[in-house]
């Protein structure tokens, strides 16, 4: 046997044997990559399962389809306080009964007048007034102021009328008795006297109403 063979030989021992070792390297660093592939760091998970997960958003809840004409009809229904109803009672006293046009505005039953800025804004009022006496009432309707005299003397009653405002034909405002009536003037005090006289002019209109 010559020398070469076993050179030959040899070489293809290494060659297998470095095959050998070259494909198990191989096939762990494949198995070892794709466990790092799959598997989640410790840490990473560790931390997901730390953090709780948000509840889900509540819905609010649907009012049924006739719940709010219900609604509506239920507080429309529902009684006035006493403190309400005595609020109304009050506010409809002091309320002018008359057009809001007028810009003196006297309620016989009541015994009370207004002044009104001619747009149903209250100016001056309501004050205490006294209109004529059974046989010479005070007349009723819609009029307007004609003239005024501020120191005003009936010829026919030989009486001071101080402060008048005529609107109708012998008929006007004027200082005078709250306790006693008159002939159909109405009387006022002195101090809504002034003031009807100051407001008043020749055409505001006047309503007398029972």
């Amino acid at each position: 046997m010559s020398l070469r063979r076993p050179v030959v030989l040899t070489a293809v021992f290494v060659l297998i044997a470095v095959g050998a070792l070259t494909g198990a390297s191989a096939s762990a660093a494949t198995s070892a990559t794709a466990e790092l592939a799959v598997a989640p760091p410790a840490a990473s998970a560790a931390s997901a399962a730390s953090v709780p997960a948000a509840p889900p958003a509540a819905r609010p809840a649907a009012r049924p389809a006739g719940a709010v004409p219900a609604l509506v009809a239920r507080s429309a229904s529902t009684p006035a306080t006493a403190a309400t109803r005595a609020a109304s009672a009050a506010l409809a006293k002091v309320r002018p009964p008359c057009a809001v046009t007028a810009r003196a505005c006297v309620d016989l039953s009541a015994k009370k007048a207004w002044l009104t800025d001619g747009a149903g804004r209250i100016v001056y009022g309501p004050v205490s007034v006294l209109g004529g006496r059974r046989g010479e009432p005070t007349p009723v309707g819609t009029f307007a102021v004609t003239n005024k005299v501020r120191d005003y003397h009936s010829r026919e009653f030989d009486a001071p009328m101080p402060y008048s405002v005529f609107f109708v034909p012998g008929v006007a405002f004027h200082q005078g008795s709250l306790g006693t009536r008159s002939a159909g003037c109405l009387h006022l005090s002195r101090a809504s006297a002034k003031r009807f006289f100051a407001d008043l002019g020749a055409g505001d209109s006047v309503q007398v109403v029972r």
